[in-house]
């Protein structure tokens, strides 16, 4: 963390280093302001997968706050309980199909049996590294299952399949990315140039109108003529 001798004086340049300073002088964990600079810069990177390269994913804030979650359980700890989750989903989805409930009610007796699947795996396996794991991180990868489950029923399994694993796709990528400690450093020791840059960065893909790098894969044989 830098000190207020190497600063220097306050600045247009540097006001948001001095804002920082007193915020963690004041009892703010420098990992959350790290985190708050960090988010837009991996939406951005999302953004731009999505809008320059087709991947679509659920969004882009789902994978952001995916990749968050990754952060607090670990890549793979985070993966295992995401494909736990799905697992748990999808068969009692089958085991339940045979009752004809409506949508939110068959989707809040999904996510029932979720958590009591890993209730079990705290209770069976007390050990293990879940007990260093918060609800928040559990919760997020619950969310996501949720979607999944949504878009198997809307648009059938295939589709969600593609959607999910672009999804995971995207998190792990940013989590790498957010999990690096030179950029962890540089957006905290930098933050008026990360602002600019992304706040550029995002105005100019705003004006990107070609298409996307999958597109000219999926319209090769028309491109050709």
């Amino acid at each position: 963390m830098f000190t207020s001798d190497q600063l220097g004086p306050l600045s247009p340049v540097n006001f948001l280093r001095w804002g920082i300073l007193h915020a963690v002088a004041a009892g703010v964990p420098q990992n959350t302001i790290v985190l708050l600079l960090l988010f837009p810069l991996i939406v951005t990177l999302i953004a731009a997968a999505r809008h320059l390269f087709g991947l679509r994913g659920f969004g882009i804030f789902t994978p952001a706050v995916i990749a968050v979650a990754f952060l607090s359980t670990g890549l793979t700890l985070g993966l295992g309980l995401f494909l736990g989750t799905l697992v748990i989903a999808a068969v009692s989805r089958a085991a339940t199909r045979w009752l004809r409930l409506q949508y939110l009610p068959r989707l809040s007796l999904l996510i029932l049996f979720i958590s009591v699947g890993i209730l079990a795996a705290f209770l069976l396996v007390p050990a293990a590294p879940l007990v260093n794991v918060g609800i928040f991180p559990i919760l997020l990868l619950i969310l996501l299952t949720e979607i999944f489950i949504s878009a198997e029923i809307s648009h059938g399994v295939r589709f969600a399949l593609r959607i999910t694993v672009e999804t995971l796709f995207l998190a792990v990528i940013s989590y790498l990315i957010m999990d690096l400690k030179i950029i962890q450093s540089w957006v905290l020791f930098h933050p008026e140039a990360t602002i600019i840059s992304l706040l550029s960065a995002n105005i100019l893909l705003g004006k990107f109108t070609g298409l996307r790098l999958l597109e000219y894969w999926r319209f090769r044989e028309l491109l050709r003529k």
